[in-house]
């Protein structure tokens, strides 16, 4: 039994292939299946129900498979690693490894043309359209809730997939083992995923979906062509994991033979984190999802729709002769760019509740706070556009002194009062820091015309003189 189901990121995602926290991660471009199990983990994880809880999480009764991106309207299958282009992308046309030989190879050498794997995005079912999903990338910092602010020597940087990107995958149940409502229930609703899920990362949206499958064919002239729809995971006599491949693997006997010289095949390590044991399982050596192993072979009776191990985390997904491996001759038309399948959210995530208009009429309030500081920068502008000649004399130390005060005083009454106060009856000690002093004099008439500037702003006197200061220093600066 498949069921199938989408994924709407409901916000930017991260998705690391490295457990290490340190270091340059780009983020993953699909969700692993690993990921959905779990999700399920802490919901039906039942240490007194043996049998339910090995069926569904050990035993491989249940395989979470990996959410691929959707290419116009259907699941995205990763890209296969046989797939080659024009170096140059003059042509549009796919060259096909295995179907490469020397005769056709010597035709590209007279040709001068080189080719070029391509090694990412994903197709549609049947090839037709491709889609590269595009990350965003932010540094943030740890927070000190000690200090209440930033921690120190804790920046990091985060590749993330954008809200509102839509993923499929399928769950498949071996029938009479788990009940499919025991997966509904635990996968449907919101849902956070990958990193950071505790600041503002992670929430995705889950819903049942139907999805289309590719289905696979026999043997083309003896030759089968085996697709990596996953990872694929092989663990040897031993227990540890292994990339030394046998045609045993796959259901076939031992008499078919691997032909590396046409097979693809990536490689990489796999980490990974297991939040009930909270410590980090042991590293994976696997074969990338794309890759392609063309086995000879006569029989294909037994093939396996899973091999390796690790079903039940998304490994193991093996497609045999997909259509967009399969050519009469070496090259293939290439794929139209696909349009990315996902409309943003515009509407809110839960209903309004008792205190969103607390919220609205706070962001109203910012919202009023940052026009009016735009229109002080601007009339701030405008002022020392105007008046620069006739403070061309202030020096740069005068201004800094004015923009100290401005901000170390918190009342604009006081900071009037301390700049600009003038009483010719009371003792000059007493007077305003502009109308005192050796200063004094080169501050004629030019206090009174700041003054005035500053009066006909009441309520924003403060941030008129620090910002009046600060841009006619950088004046100053710019003339040097």
């Amino acid at each position: 039994m498949i069921i199938s189901f989408k994924c709407k990121f409901l916000s930017d995602v991260v998705l690391t292939s490295q457990a290490a926290t340190e270091g340059f991660h780009k983020s993953l471009d699909y969700i692993p299946g690993g990921k959905f199990l779990g999700i399920l983990a802490p919901k039906a994880y039942d240490e007194k129900d043996e049998v339910k809880t090995l069926n569904i999480f050990h035993n491989g009764n249940v395989k979470f498979g990996n959410a691929y991106p959707i290419v116009n309207n259907q699941s995205g299958y990763p890209m296969p690693f046989a797939w080659f282009r024009d170096k140059l992308k003059k042509e549009e046309e796919v060259y096909l490894h295995h179907k490469i030989d020397e005769d056709f190879r010597e035709v590209l050498r007279t040709n001068s043309k080189q080719l070029k794997q391509e090694r990412s995005g994903f197709l549609n079912l049947d090839g037709t359209n491709f889609l590269n999903l595009s990350q965003k990338f932010a540094i943030k910092s740890a927070y000190d809730s000690d200090k209440r602010r930033s921690k120190d020597n804790e920046m990091y940087g985060y590749y993330s997939i954008s809200a509102g990107s839509e993923f499929i995958f399928n769950v498949e149940i071996i029938e009479n083992t788990v009940s499919p409502d025991i997966i509904r229930q635990g996968l449907v609703g919101l849902q956070k995923i990958g990193r950071s899920k505790s600041a503002e990362y992670g929430l995705a949206e889950i819903k049942e979906h139907k999805l289309d499958t590719i289905s696979s064919t026999q043997t083309v002239k003896g030759e089968l062509v085996v697709y990596a729809h996953s990872d694929l995971c092989f663990l040897n006599e031993y227990g540890y994991s292994t990339l030394e491949l046998k045609p045993e693997m796959f259901g076939l006997s031992s008499t078919a033979k691997i032909l590396w010289d046409k097979c693809q095949i990536k490689t990489r390590v796999h980490q990974s984190y297991n939040g009930k044991r909270k410590t980090s399982n042991a590293d994976l050596a696997v074969i990338q999802k794309g890759s392609v192993i063309i086995i000879e072979t006569s029989a294909t009776d037994e093939l396996l729709s899973h091999v390796g191990n690790y079903h039940n985390e998304g490994f193991g997904k093996v497609i045999y002769n997909p259509d967009f491996l399969m050519a009469t001759n070496a090259t293939i038309s290439i794929p139209k760019e696909g349009e990315i399948g996902f409309v943003l959210p515009q509407t809110a995530v839960i209903d309004k509740g008792n205190n969103d208009d607390l919220i609205i009429a706070m962001l109203d309030r910012r919202n009023i706070l940052k026009q009016t500081d735009q229109n002080i920068e601007t009339e701030v502008e405008e002022f020392v556009n105007e008046n620069y000649t006739l403070f061309k004399s202030i020096s740069k130390s005068q201004w800094g002194a004015i923009r100290s005060i401005a901000k170390s005083t918190p009342n604009e009454d006081e900071l009037v009062e301390l700049l600009f106060h003038k009483d010719e009856q009371e003792d000059k000690k007493s007077r305003g820091f502009l109308r005192r002093g050796i200063a004094a004099k080169n501050w004629e008439r030019k206090a009174d015309t700041l003054l005035a500037f500053a009066e006909n702003h009441k309520g924003n006197r403060k941030e008129i003189l620090i910002k009046t200061a600060s841009k006619m220093q950088k004046r100053k600066e710019h003339e040097k």
